[in-house]
């Protein structure tokens, strides 16, 4: 049964997803996966070089580069968000 919570219902699908591709073997997962992946690239090209001016080498290393900024970004909020989680009650309040 669906939930009417999003956030639980994208997590419920989250956890399906991932189930359904630790079945596949290497093959079966970067076949599934594959338009995502290519999505996600294409994006960082495009952000890198909009007017499609660099080798496609330079391309690809600066859109790498800009894809590894952006995951270590995301990570950098999730040890903030688990370090403000973790802080007692009334620590950190009124600029202390």
């Amino acid at each position: 049964m669906a939930s009417a919570d999003p956030e639980i219902a994208s997590i419920a699908a989250s956890i399906a997803a991932n189930e359904a591709i630790a079945r596949l073997d290497d093959a079966g997962r970067k076949a599934r996966t594959a338009p995502a992946t290519a999505g996600r690239l294409q994006r960082y090209l495009n952000d890198v070089d909009p007017d499609g001016t660099m080798s496609d080498i330079e391309r690809i290393t600066a859109a790498k580069a800009a894809m590894a900024a952006d995951m270590a970004r995301l990570s950098l909020l999730g040890v903030k968000a688990r370090k403000k989680k973790a802080e007692p009650v009334g620590v950190g309040a009124h600029g202390s």
